[in-house]
């Protein structure tokens, strides 16, 4: 009989905890409702402006600053009425992107 922890149990066991923190990071930082699209797909939509946010010097290099900051961009974007965004930048420090408003 055998004892200890087997190679196909460990390996489920580090399968669902890949799942599970996945999962937790979309909860904790969901990202909004807004079409990412390429510059060509926004030609017939008005252009609302450039925004561009920061990591905190203090969060630089931790696995959710990027998203967090990815999620500002999003949220500011809709808060001027975007429908779309098109990403001019995107780095573990920084994400920039300008904001579309395309009719329906």
């Amino acid at each position: 009989m055998q004892r200890g922890v087997g190679m196909g149990t460990l390996a489920m066991l580090l399968l669902i905890s890949f799942i599970t923190a996945c999962g937790v990071e979309k909860l904790l930082y969901p990202l909004p409702d807004l079409i990412e699209a390429e510059p060509d797909a926004v030609v017939a939509c008005r252009q609302l402006g450039a925004i561009t946010e920061m990591a905190e010097p203090d969060r630089i290099g931790q696995w959710w600053e990027a998203r967090r900051i990815k999620k500002r961009v999003m949220q500011r974007a809709l808060a001027m009425g975007a429908t779309h965004i098109v990403w001019d930048v995107e780095t573990p420090q920084m994400a920039g992107a300008i904001a579309y408003h395309c009719p329906p």
